[in-house]
């Protein structure tokens, strides 16, 4: 991703979350800042993700059922 650019993502599934691993670069989700060899989990998701671009970024994105039942 390129330093300036966002993207919006939306859980394909409502029981769905979101994990996130930062290669290289910063990134802005939501509210918060990882960078290089940070991770997130993001488990209970009201609407989009937001997610910037604070510097190029490389990063690992998987939405993945949160609930077993």
């Amino acid at each position: 991703m390129e330093k300036g650019s966002s993207i919006a993502h939306t859980p394909k599934r409502s029981r769905n979350g979101v994990y996130i691993f930062v290669l290289n670069g910063e990134l802005k989700v939501n509210d918060e800042t990882i960078g290089r060899r940070d991770g997130m989990g993001i488990r209970k998701l009201t609407g989009e993700l937001k997610i910037g671009a604070l510097s190029n970024a490389e990063f690992l994105m998987m939405d993945v059922p949160m609930q077993l039942s």
